[in-house]
């Protein structure tokens, strides 16, 4: 977040308002606050972090193309159902075979490892994952990516101006 807001909102605490002031001040910033959360999120670490538009329902993450990924993690049955925003960064993302169908469009090899660029269906912007440098994938070659959505970030209500719910630490 902006180290420039983050100072601004605590100056105003710090300098004799009171609770309730205080509150109404960081209230009316929310959603600044919010957005520069998601700007951040998505540029801290490269690759960036991918966003997935879908709608949380009954413990899962259900994307555009109708996929189903699973959010078996401590809190996802608290997650209110709705239009959402599921943040995975690309370590989280990784070939398997019980994952999410997707065509592979760029494999960068890293030595060790591989940056995988995949289109799933419904989605408009093409996935980022890792994956191992000598596994055997080619542009061009179906796959499938499992997420690891302990990791994840939920906006809720689908906008980048949503509060983030972490699922994960």
């Amino acid at each position: 977040m902006g180290t420039l807001l983050i100072d601004k909102l605590l100056n105003v605490v710090v300098t004799g308002l009171n609770q309730r002031k205080a509150v109404m001040v960081v209230s009316r910033q929310w959603e600044e606050i919010a957005r520069r959360i998601m700007e951040d999120m998505q540029f801290i670490g490269s690759p960036a972090m991918n966003f997935l538009d879908g709608a949380v329902e009954s413990g899962g993450f259900r994307l555009p193309g109708g996929q189903l990924l699973s959010l078996a993690m401590p809190g996802a049955a608290r997650l209110p159902a709705g239009p959402a925003v599921l943040g995975l960064r690309p370590e989280h993302l990784t070939p398997a075979d019980d994952g999410v169908p997707a065509q592979v469009r760029v494999v960068e090899l890293m030595g060790d490892h591989a940056v995988l660029h995949a289109e799933v269906a419904g989605l408009a912007r093409p996935l980022v994952a890792f994956c191992d440098g000598h596994a055997a994938l080619r542009a061009g070659a179906p796959c499938r990516l499992a997420c690891d959505s302990r990791r994840g970030h939920i906006f809720a209500d689908g906008t980048p101006h949503a509060r983030n719910v972490s699922l994960g630490g």
